[in-house]
């Protein structure tokens, strides 16, 4: 039984450990899309305020564990973080990325594989034990 409880506090800690990866993560792409942002007076930082606002991250759980980690955003993020819009098409020559997302994402997500690494590894070694009495 106390083995069931071993169990159950590695993916506590698990979950806990992603969701609080993923908080830090969506604070950090924030964080990153300002630095994007004007003065505030043109339209185009407006929109942007508003992309600021609408995006999110999520831990989502199948049987009490995490197994997904996404983010949302308005569909306009895309093509901001690709830096296209009216009369600047990605092939035009004329966008100019602002790679938010990458930026942020491909920082930390070692991170996120060391925390994903470890848990599995401490389950692997918590199977092996209760094999072993």
């Amino acid at each position: 039984m106390s083995n069931y409880t071993t169990e159950a506090q590695l993916i506590q800690k698990f979950n806990a450990l992603t969701e609080d990866w993923t908080r830090t993560e969506t604070m950090l792409i924030k964080r990153e899309l300002q630095k994007y942002l004007g003065n505030g007076k043109n339209k185009n930082t407006r929109l942007t305020l508003k992309l600021l606002h609408s995006l999110s991250g999520h831990a989502r759980k199948t049987k009490g564990e995490v197994d997904r980690i996404g983010f949302k955003l308005l569909r306009y993020g895309i093509f901001y973080h690709k830096g296209v819009g009216k009369g600047r098409g990605i092939r035009s020559g004329k966008a100019t990325p602002r790679p938010f997302l990458n930026d942020a994402l491909e920082r930390d997500i070692p991170k996120l594989i060391e925390i994903v690494s470890s848990n599995f590894a401490d389950r692997a070694v918590n199977q092996a034990r209760a094999q072993i009495k």
